[in-house]
Order: C-alpha cells, then sequence, then structure tokens
C-alpha cells in the first residue's frame, strides 16, 4: 500500500483503499467486519464493539453501514461504542451528526486508555492509531545494565513545507495528465 500511495501522491487522499484503509475506510472496515463475524455468529447479544480514539469516527461508521447493508442480522444486534479522549471531538460528532444514520446503536464515550472503564463488556476492541500515540519508554538492556534511551524525531518547519509543496507539484501535475 505505502509504494502505491506513494505513487499517487495527495490524490491517494480521495480514494478509499489508500491511506485510509490504515485508518477508517471501507477497505479496513470490510475486513474488520468479516474478521468479527464469525465470533459475533455466535456471541451473545447486544454485541458491543469499541473503537478507542475514533478521531473522526469514520471507521466506526463505516463498519456499522457495512454490517447494516450485509449483515442486518448483526446490525440490529450491534452496539457501537465509539470513543475519544477529547470532549471537543464528541461535540464536533453531534454537531456534524457524524452517526445520525445509525441512532440507537451508537454510544459516544469520553475514554481514557491510561485509565480504561467500559460501560459494557466488550466483545470487540478497535484502537487503530491509538497505541502510538500513549508515552512510552525506550529501554536498552545489555549484559552489565539497563538503561532508559531517549528518542527524539522532529523534522523542521521548512523542511516539512518543502516536502509538502514539493509532493503538491508533483500531484497537480499527475492529476492534469490523468485528466
Amino acid at each position: 500500500f505505502s509504494k502505491i500511495a506513494c505513487a499517487q501522491g495527495i490524490q491517494s487522499f480521495f480514494t478509499d483503499k489508500i491511506p485510509f484503509s490504515f485508518s477508517s475506510g471501507l477497505y479496513l472496515a470490510d475486513k474488520i467486519v468479516q474478521m468479527m463475524r464469525p465470533f459475533l455468529d455466535e456471541a451473545k447479544a447486544p454485541y458491543h464493539i469499541y473503537e478507542l480514539g475514533a478521531g473522526l469516527g469514520l471507521l466506526s461508521k463505516n463498519i456499522l453501514d457495512i454490517l447494516q447493508a450485509k449483515y442486518p442480522y448483526i446490525y440490529e444486534r450491534t452496539v457501537m461504542h465509539v470513543c475519544e479522549y477529547s470532549e471537543k471531538i464528541l461535540l464536533d460528532w453531534d454537531k456534524h451528526r457524524v452517526f445520525e444514520s445509525h441512532k440507537g446503536h451508537v454510544i459516544t464515550e469520553m475514554f481514557d486508555l491510561t485509565a480504561p472503564v467500559f460501560s459494557a463488556k466488550p466483545h470487540f476492541i478497535i484502537a487503530s492509531y491509538l497505541f502510538d500515540a500513549l508515552p512510552c519508554r525506550h529501554v536498552e538492556i545489555n549484559k552489565t545494565d539497563i538503561s532508559e534511551i531517549l528518542v527524539r524525531t522532529f523534522t523542521s518547519q521548512r523542511e516539512a513545507t518543502r516536502r509538502c509543496l514539493k509532493e503538491i507539484s508533483l500531484d497537480i501535475g499527475h492529476l492534469q495528465q490523468a485528466v
């Protein structure tokens, strides 16, 4: 996927499979549904599925859209807990009515992964791109001692801007050729 996304540049943000399939697209949602379906067929309803760190909420919405269209017998017994740490994001979901088409099947919740509390026993937990946002420590162990390693990555604003402008100019040329 990454080679294709790189070749397509910014236009890949307007396709479903790349790069959104890694975090929220229909492609990933369908794969998750296919993975969950055999378990949900056997589980006791209602099915509680949690998406932690849901961001825009698109992955949860896409999963519910697929369940509603392809597996209505599972959809009718599913409750999607769409969770975020930021109250502002929850308010944005309400403001933009992201889950309007799935009333009765969605519970939006504040959720702190560092002190998790589940409002219902989860059947599945989805955490796409969440764990890399947690604070972590890098430890090196050798024969005689254990030490913590400071890992620091950054890009200067100038370098980031230069890369972005270069990619945009490549994409515009690519799109012009395609048209």
